[in-house]
């Protein structure tokens, strides 16, 4: 090896060029999705994505430092449904191998509070995939866990103030890396449940969850709802509504959505379909609008 080449290999690559190089991605990614499809995102919304990026990167570079295989796919073919349609199990995962263990991650766009109030959905998810990695591939694993990408709501409000003290503290708090030990014991089980949503899916069969599940409270994360007073309001747990519904595109054609915000008291949205209230998605898309609304 010549000294030039061993001095680049030697060479200690720092946080703040690993940062700049991010941004530089982060920017051709952006350039090459509006050259292709058009797609442009406004600078409120771009700045908050590149934050996410870079919060991901600082809190789980030990983990990204390690990454041996990203995005691997796994494979389980020749299923068939309890109505005999055969249908495959895909996945992507990414593999850390540091020194004998083998530890496999599954990247989730929800938030760490999601993925610990509803673990064991996530777990049956894993449990197929460590299976297959195990089984079908016929490699060692040593543990599996859930990576939460999305920013918990206080490190996305300390990000919007630019307040360096409350992104520390956010930060800090913030443990995205959910741990989730596999059950080869429930493996068959979660092929079934899979089996018979496809069943559904084919015939179908798309039935929303009853009105009284979708306001009872759901999950560990907690929402402040406006007072009237400065400063006031409840600090309590969402509703499954108001976590899953609000993204749902179908949720103002769903009876049970409708039943469900046909019940909530509370101020009338400015915007709404009639008969109707989102206060929820209102608030969040009235937020997006203040922050972007300097730049058009």
């Amino acid at each position: 090896m010549s000294r030039e080449a061993k001095k680049s290999v030697d060479r200690v690559i720092h946080d703040a060029e690993v940062e700049e190089r991010i941004r530089e991605f982060f920017e051709r990614n952006h350039d090459l999705l509006r050259q292709e499809g058009g797609h442009v995102l406004a600078e409120g919304a771009k700045r908050q994505a590149l934050d996410q990026v870079l919060c991901y990167w600082r809190k789980l570079k030990a983990i990204a430092t390690l990454v041996t295989e990203t995005e691997v796919k796994l494979a389980l073919p020749g299923l068939k449904t309890p109505k005999g349609r055969p249908f495959v199990l895909e996945g992507v995962v990414d593999i850390v191998r540091e020194g004998n263990k083998v530890l496999m991650y599954d990247l989730k766009t929800h938030e760490e509070s999601e993925v610990r109030a509803e673990s064991e959905l996530y777990k049956q998810q894993l449990n197929v995939y460590a299976y297959i990695w195990k089984r079908l591939r016929n490699q060692g694993l040593d543990g599996t866990a859930i990576i939460a990408t999305r920013l918990p709501p206080e490190l996305r409000e300390a990000l919007k103030a630019r307040a360096p003290k409350a992104i520390n503290a956010a930060m800090a708090a913030w443990d995205p890396v959910v741990d989730l030990p596999f059950d080869e014991d429930e493996v068959a089980r979660t092929i079934e449940d899979f089996g018979r949503c496809v069943d559904e899916i084919e015939d179908g069969k798309f039935a929303p969850p009853p009105v009284d599940k979708l306001g009872k409270p759901h999950g560990t994360r907690r929402k402040k709802d406006h007072g009237d007073t400065p400063g006031g309001g409840l600090d309590r747990e969402p509703t499954f509504a108001e976590i899953h519904c609000r993204n749902c595109d179908a949720r103002f054609s769903c009876d049970s959505y409708q039943a469900y915000q046909e019940g909530q008291g509370g101020p009338r949205s400015k915007r709404k379909t009639p008969g109707m209230r989102d206060d929820a998605a209102e608030q969040e898309l009235d937020a997006w609008i203040e922050d972007n609304l300097a730049e058009f």
